[in-house]
């Protein structure tokens, strides 16, 4: 019988040589390196802050439209009250816009949407009443 011969197998495979991405730079003398930190940067390097500034830039006014956008369709889509659906009311002494909302009695409506129509009927800049003051309110 012949013996059968087992050559050893290496158990590290080399590995093959892959490119460096590391290049020389020569060495900077006095007057060069104090002309600041900004004559030491790659050209890489400043197109990648450029790069970062510019996509800053690019979403903080791409929030400020989007938001432009929405207030816009919010104010469109908001219910104004119909100017034939309206009376007129008197202030009284110790009236407030909510307790003059709350006596209207429209119930399919919250209280906070009728006071809302009724500083918007009548162009009310503040919540101040005076008594005898005339106002327009919604009746639905």
């Amino acid at each position: 019988m012949s013996a059968l011969q087992i050559q050893p197998q290496p158990l590290v495979r080399p590995v093959p040589a892959r490119p460096s991405h590391l290049y020389v730079v020569p060495d900077l003398d006095e007057t060069q390196t104090s002309a600041g930190s900004a004559s030491l940067r790659t050209p890489k390097a400043t197109a990648g802050l450029a790069g970062t500034l510019r996509t800053v830039v690019a979403f903080i006014l791409f929030v400020a439209v989007m938001a432009g956008i929405g207030a816009g369709l919010g104010i469109i889509a908001q219910d104004t009250p119909s100017i034939e659906a309206t009376t007129i009311t008197s202030v009284q002494a110790g009236d407030s816009l909510w307790s003059i909302a709350a006596g209207l009695g429209i119930e399919d409506r919250s209280l906070e949407d009728v006071v809302f129509d009724i500083r918007t009927l009548n162009q009310l800049e503040s919540s101040v009443l005076t008594p005898g003051q005339i106002l327009t309110v919604p009746t639905k």
